[in-house]
C-alpha cells in the first residue's frame, strides 16, 4: 500500500509493520503515473539495504488491477521508545522484530516541540516524546507551514519513520539504533494540540 508518493521519483510502501522505499527508474513503467496514498501496487527492482530504510532501486511500479478506490492509509500509533526498542538487536538471534520493525512505516505520535531550524532542503523540527528526542524532517513547502511553531507546543505528528543505526566496522551487522527520524509528507502531518502555557497571542 502506498503511504507517500513523490511523482516520477519515489514511492513509500507499507505492509503491516514493515515498510520499503521504492526508487523509480526514469523510463520504467509507473514513472509517469501519479500514484495516490492508499493505492495497492506491484513493484519490481533491485534490493538496496545501504540506507536506513530497505529500498528497491531502478524500480518499476503498477497499480494492482483488482484495486478499486484508494483509501488513505491510517498511521500506526506508536511511541518512539517502542519503535526504538523493536529495532534493538537481541543477543543470539537474527529473527525479525515482531510485529515488525516500523522502518519506512507511517507512524503517528505526540510530543513537545523543542526547536525548529531551516535547512537547504526545507527544515527540521526537534521533538521530545517522553525521554526520546526525534527529528522531524520537512520539505520547503511543509516547513514554511510548520516552521513557525512555538517551542514548548504540544503537537501530534504523522510521517514515515527512518532509524539511523550504529554500524559495526567489523561488518557483523548493525548495532543499537541511535536516532529516530520522521519524514513529514505535508503540513497536514503536523498538528498543534496545545500551545505552551506561557504563550499568548499579541
Amino acid at each position: 500500500e502506498v503511504i507517500h508518493a513523490v511523482p516520477g521519483a519515489t514511492l513509500f510502501l507499507q505492509n503491516g509493520h514493515y515498510g520499503i522505499r521504492v526508487g523509480l527508474a526514469p523510463e520504467a513503467a509507473g514513472a509517469d503515473v501519479r500514484f495516490a496514498r492508499g493505492d495497492h501496487v506491484e513493484v519490481a527492482g533491485f534490493v538496496d539495504r545501504s540506507g536506513p530504510v530497505a529500498s528497491l532501486r531502478n524500480a518499476s511500479a503498477a497499480r494492482r488491477p483488482e484495486a478499486a478506490v484508494s483509501v488513505p492509509p491510517q498511521p500506526i500509533v506508536a511511541t518512539p521508545a517502542v519503535i526504538l526498542d523493536a529495532n534493538r538487536p537481541l543477543p543470539g538471534t537474527t529473527a525479525p522484530a515482531e510485529p515488525g520493525d516500523y522502518q519506512g512505516c507511517l507512524i503517528a505520535f505526540s510530543g513537545v516541540v523543542l526547536q525548529t531550524q531551516p535547512t537547504e532542503e526545507g527544515g527540521i523540527v526537534l521533538l521530545r516524546c517522553d525521554a526520546t528526542i526525534v527529528t522531524a524532517e520537512a520539505d520547503e513547502p511543509t516547513f514554511s507551514a510548520v516552521g513557525g511553531t512555538v517551542p514548548g507546543s504540544f503537537v501530534q505528528v504523522t510521517g514515515v519513520v527512518a532509524i539511523d543505526r550504529e554500524w559495526h566496522a567489523a561488518g557483523d551487522g548493525a548495532g543499537a539504533p541511535q536516532r529516530l527520524r520522521l519524514f513529514l509528507r505535508d503540513a497536514d502531518d503536523f498538528r498543534v494540540i496545545q500551545a505552551p502555557s506561557w504563550w499568548t497571542v499579541a
